[in-house]
Order: C-alpha cells, then sequence, then structure tokens
C-alpha cells in the first residue's frame, strides 16, 4: 500500500480547507442578503409604526370629541321636555283662541268641544 506523503495530506486538507472556505463565503452572501431584506422590512415596519401612531393620535381626537350615548339621550329628553313646554303653551292660547270664537258667538259650542278634544293635550 502507498502510503500518503505529507505533500498529498497538505493538498487534500488545502482543497477541503477552499471548499469550506468557497461554501461560508456563500452563506455569509446569502446571509447579507437576508440583512437586507430584513433591514427592508424593518424600515417598512417603521413606516407603519408611524401610520399607526397617526392613527392612534387621530382616534384619540374622536374619541375626545364624540358625544356619548349617556350625554345624547339626557339632551334629546332635555328636547323633548322643551318641546312638550312649548306645545302646551300653543295648546293654552288655541283654548284661549277657542273660548273667545265661542264667547263671540263665531264657533258652536260642539265644534269648540270637537277641537279642544283633539291631540296632543285633549281636553275633557
Amino acid at each position: 500500500m502507498n502510503e500518503p506523503t505529507n505533500q498529498d495530506i497538505l493538498s487534500a486538507i488545502n482543497t477541503f480547507a477552499q471548499h469550506t472556505e468557497e461554501r461560508f463565503t456563500g452563506i455569509e452572501n446569502r446571509l447579507f442578503g437576508v440583512e437586507n431584506k430584513l433591514s427592508g422590512v424593518e424600515n417598512k415596519l417603521s413606516g407603519v409604526e408611524q401610520r399607526l401612531s397617526g392613527v392612534e393620535q387621530r382616534l384619540t381626537t374622536v374619541e375626545t370629541t364624540m358625544v356619548t350615548k349617556d350625554y345624547l339621550d339626557e339632551k334629546l329628553g332635555d328636547l323633548r321636555g322643551d318641546m312638550v313646554v312649548l306645545m302646551r303653551k300653543e295648546d293654552r292660547k288655541l283654548t284661549a283662541l277657542v273660548e273667545e270664537l265661542v264667547k263671540y258667538k263665531v264657533l258652536p259650542l260642539e265644534s269648540a268641544q270637537h277641537v279642544l278634544d283633539m291631540e296632543p293635550f285633549p281636553h275633557a
């Protein structure tokens, strides 16, 4: 059997080292590409984060200026109460007018009673 010489061993080790170096270089290049892609993704995420921050600020503004259901219910109740008061005043005016028309015999009593029995506040 032929024993390998030191030169053969060194040559084999050198060839192995070159192949290993080429593979490591390829891996480094691929990792560099991955780093570049991750940097791009990071930039995009930073942009998304800024946009979300803007949306969050706008949402906070909307929340602070938005009326709540309770507030709206209260205001609608107040408005309804005001409308009832105004309608009662008008009803009193109508009643007074009908009474004046009956008093001066412009409107028969039966017609006056019919008018006064109408909604929203019928007189019994």
